[in-house]
């Protein structure tokens, strides 16, 4: 059994290290604010027999520790920092970047890095390996040329940047995501619950990004009018949609539980989404809530919210929608982008080929 306290000992420099299968400076020489770190961070009982997981829930917790004492910069504030730098006309340029450093900034929730500081370079090099497992070699190097920049803005005032090194990839297929299958979708809306099921219902019908979905606003849907609108907070489009039915009488029975006052149809991920570093809380709810469905990405391509998107533009051409069409819906920029979210599925290439007659035969007989 993994002993949660750990062990207390002084290093060469004076600092006390907390050893839980390795050393954990706590960054003070005094024992008696040893020991009192040393209960202020203890884990709970859940990881009595997860070492990994006890070593993780110290360094997240010393990290905090730091950050709050002014030692160290939390990785929250740094798109904060790097926002407030950049010029309001490079809004496009900002969207995309910001999309990418929510990529870096889930990985590192999960991993329990909590700071800046915590990011060294043998972390960039899990981070790049894990991701490049999810990833094209084209959009990776995106993203941490995006962590370069964005970490920048702060690492200028701490003097180091763990992403200044990093080695762009080079070749290889990648992937992207893929659309959900129609079972998928069964599966989604018989388990899903609460705001996540609303998400759901918005990201299916209206095609929107999560980001844009988890704040969307009762004053921009108009049920005698059936229809709903947004502005895309990527592109600061605003899109106009008309409101299946389906959608509408969720969102009729939706209204009907909330007082009047409230501004947004998900209040709850609105809140979350308000808070500095958490724009990206829509998408990684949804994201969590699909794995514990046990959908996982594979080689046909990664599942997430945005295959939401996916599904609704596939769905849209195997309905024979003009693609003029489909881009006003979901705001693509340009037709080379509608024909990347556009997959045919196994499903409707099964109908297709059941179009074609069968071969017959001189002797009457069909096959």
């Amino acid at each position: 059994m993994t002993n949660r306290r750990g062990t207390l000992k002084q290093a060469e420099n004076g600092h006390y290290v907390l050893e839980v299968k390795t050393a954990i400076d706590l960054g003070t020489a005094q024992k008696d604010e040893a020991e009192r770190l040393r209960a202020r961070i203890q884990p709970p009982p859940a990881f009595a027999n997860d070492a990994a997981g006890v070593i993780s829930y110290h360094e997240a917790e010393i990290a905090r520790l730091r950050a709050a004492q002014g030692d160290a910069a939390l990785l929250s504030r740094t798109w904060e920092n790097y926002a407030a730098t950049v010029p309001a006309e490079r809004s496009s340029t900002t969207g995309a970047y910001f999309q990418r450093w929510g990529v870096v900034q889930e990985w590192a929730e999960q991993n329990g890095v909590i700071t800046l500081g915590q990011i060294t370079e043998n972390t960039v090099d899990r981070l790049t390996a894990d991701l490049s497992a999810r990833y094209a070699p084209g959009t990776l190097n995106g993203i941490l040329n995006a962590a370069k920049v964005i970490t920048d803005a702060t690492t200028g005032r701490h003097g180091r940047n763990p992403f200044a090194g990093f080695k762009r990839r080079k070749g290889g297929s990648g992937r992207d995501h893929r659309p959900f299958t129609e079972a998928e979708i069964d599966l989604i809306f018989a388990r899903a619950q609460g705001e996540v099921k609303t998400a759901c219902y918005l990201m299916l019908y209206s095609g929107q990004r999560a980001g844009d979905v988890g704040v969307w606003e009762w004053s921009r849907v108009d049920f005698d009018r059936s229809s709903l609108w947004c502005r895309q907070s990527k592109t600061g489009r605003r899109i106009e949609l008309p409101m299946h039915q389906a959608l509408a009488d969720h969102l009729r029975a939706v209204r009907a539980q909330q007082r009047p006052e409230i501004r947004h149809v998900m209040p709850g991920i609105a809140a979350e989404m308000a808070v500095p570093g958490r724009q990206n809380y829509a998408a990684h709810t949804i994201n969590r809530f699909l794995a514990g469905l046990g959908m996982k990405s594979d080689d046909n391509g990664i599942v997430g919210s945005h295959s939401f998107r996916y599904y609704f533009v596939s769905l849209m051409r195997e309905k024979g929608v003009p693609d003029g069409i489909i881009q006003e819906l979901v705001g693509h920029s340009t037709r080379a982008m509608l024909h990347r979210y556009s997959r045919i599925g196994m499903e409707a290439r099964a109908r297709a080929v059941a179009e074609l007659p069968p071969v017959r035969l001189t002797d009457g007989v069909s096959c």
